[in-house]
């Protein structure tokens, strides 16, 4: 069940979890929910600490406890981590069932949370979606009105060590109004900041991959409605697999990142305007330990002036934006010929 997230959209995912859970169990489905380990830290700031046999998650460390330090912790007690797990899952939604925290309070320190897809919902009698997109916690990948770009990656070695990749996406867009065409030079750099000894093999080791220990395996996939031209990842040519989800190109690649090292995917993405008077694009960043560093610079390349809002910064060739992500980012140039 864990490879049923392999896809961005919530709405394409939880029918496919909840299929299973009936499967396995017999039991039918009203809802699904996702809820990263923010939102769980959030949560138990509301319950108050949880504990299991001296083993206390509190408000400020729940983030830390998930991601790392359950599974040092519990190095060789994998029974008894989940376990200490299951008793303090129970001890959570008891005390926010009885005494749930004031309505206001919750909703505020929970929006941004959800604005950043950590929290999403599926209804099983919500057909159309429209319940969870009304409440912000739908999942779903952005429309697709002019132009899209996200980044997505997947560990693909059955262990926990994304936690210490670092992520960064820039952007150089050449946009030709005479000829109605976009181009992007798109350069992912991923950081493998792992170590390679000293923490467990759940968290470090690739199971029965056979991979060195500390090793980063992933699945990179690009999205956009763009063709993929040429893909280079170190300087070589890049082996790419070419798919298609939510009426865009999915452009995926197998990366092995070992510990400590650092790695560069440049893309060359080439397609049509939708539009000569105008170029919109939404940046979707998939949700991460820490936001992402992304960096945009946008020319015209007929000389033409872009017209951005005061987020970007003009330059000789065109307006440049930079920013750490965590959450889907649109913008809308026009253009002074």
């Amino acid at each position: 069940i864990q490879d049923v997230t392999i896809s961005p959209d919530f709405p394409s995912v939880a029918p496919v979890a909840a299929d299973l859970f009936e499967q396995a169990t017999g039991h039918e489905i009203d809802a699904a929910v996702s809820l990263d380990p923010f939102v769980l830290e959030q949560l138990i700031g509301f319950s108050g600490p949880l504990q299991s046999n001296g083993y206390r998650v509190t408000g400020a460390n729940a983030s830390q406890e998930l991601l790392v330090d359950q599974y040092v912790r519990f190095e060789d007690d994998e029974v008894g981590r989940e376990a200490a797990l299951l008793e303090l899952t129970e001890q959570l939604t008891t005390t926010l069932f009885e005494s749930p925290p004031p309505p206001l309070a919750f909703v505020s320190e929970l929006a941004p949370l959800a604005d950043q897809d950590r929290i999403n919902l599926w209804l099983a009698n919500d057909f159309d979606g429209s319940t969870a997109q009304r409440l912000g916690l739908s999942g779903a990948f952005p429309e697709v009105r002019d132009d899209v770009l996200s980044v997505v990656h997947q560990n693909a070695g059955q262990n926990k060590i994304d936690t210490f990749l670092e992520r960064n996406v820039d952007i150089r867009t050449r946009l030709d109004l005479d000829a109605g065409t976009v181009s992007h030079d798109v350069t992912v750099t991923l950081d493998n900041t792992a170590p390679g000894t000293g923490l467990p093999a759940a968290i470090l080791e690739s199971n029965d991959q056979g991979l060195e220990t500390g090793t980063n395996h992933m699945l990179l996939s690009i999205y956009s409605p763009h063709q993929l031209t040429h893909a280079r990842l170190n300087g070589e040519t890049a082996p790419v697999e070419t798919g298609g989800e939510f009426g865009v190109g999915v452009y995926s690649f197998a990366i092995d990142l070992a510990a400590g090292e650092f790695a560069t995917l440049e893309l060359d993405l080439v397609g049509e305007l939708r539009d000569d008077d105008s170029y919109a694009m939404t940046i979707a960043p998939q949700p991460l330990v820490s936001g992402e560093p992304v960096s945009w610079h946008v020319q015209a390349t007929n000389g033409s002036r872009i017209l951005a809002s005061s987020e970007w910064s003009s330059d000789a060739d065109g307006v440049r934006w930079s920013s750490v992500l965590d959450r889907d980012k649109s913008f809308e140039f026009s253009f002074d010929r």
